[in-house]
């Protein structure tokens, strides 16, 4: 009888900490399959228009980045078909920080099926929300980065750490500029992976684990 090893990540037990990280925030969202694109996030100029507030300040425990009041971001006003939908907006205002969050400045996202089932009709059954003009909603789980910013209960990750993250569907938007995410949804980028790479590895990682 052959007696086979225990299937591990590619990266080994480092990789595998990292998802199961990640996997330790995720509220039994289902996510069908792997991405197909990875994509690096759109630019913006708007170095200007910076926080005010905490920039560049240091406290006790943390220190905080200057980034600006708005940035790029794709969003959508109404469930429909993507083409249709699916817009740039320029001055998407950022969101307030949380506590346990951690703003991170995206550097690459991955697109997956479930942001498409979402925005073409699926939306309203798992979120319980409509968009509208007013309250667009963004669209995008998974996404690599670096942090600009940590609430004042974060204590695992610092700013300039980089990292990856797969998003609850309260807090999906990582196609733009900046994401606003739960300590407990993120996780140090391993050194090996370049951003793109990480973008496209958490949901993956997490379906292929659940199955293990």
């Amino acid at each position: 009888m052959t007696v086979r090893s225990p299937i591990t990540l590619p990266g080994s037990s480092q990789a595998r900490t990292h998802v199961e990280t990640l996997r330790a925030g995720i509220l039994k969202r289902e996510v069908w399959t792997k991405p197909h694109l990875s994509i690096g996030v759109l630019a913006h100029n708007q170095t200007d228009q910076t926080i005010p507030t905490k920039s560049n300040q240091v406290t006790a425990l943390h220190v905080t980045m200057a980034f600006p009041k708005t940035y790029r971001a794709y969003q959508y006003e109404n469930y429909g078909l993507l083409e249709n939908e699916l817009k740039i907006h320029d001055n998407v205002p950022q969101k307030a920080l949380g506590a346990q969050q951690v703003r991170i400045k995206v550097r690459s996202a991955a697109v997956n099926p479930i942001d498409y089932v979402l925005l073409e009709g699926l939306g309203q059954a798992f979120t319980g929300k409509t968009p509208s003009e007013m309250e667009p909603f963004n669209i995008g789980f998974d996404a690599s980065g670096e942090i600009v910013e940590v609430g004042s209960d974060v204590k695992r990750l610092e700013v300039g750490d980089a990292v990856y993250t797969s998003t609850p569907f309260s807090a999906f938007g990582t196609l733009g500029g900046y994401a606003v995410v739960g300590e407990e949804f993120v996780a140090a980028k391993p050194s090996n992976l370049d951003f793109n790479t990480a973008a496209a590895v958490p949901s993956v990682a997490l379906t292929a684990y659940a199955g293990m």
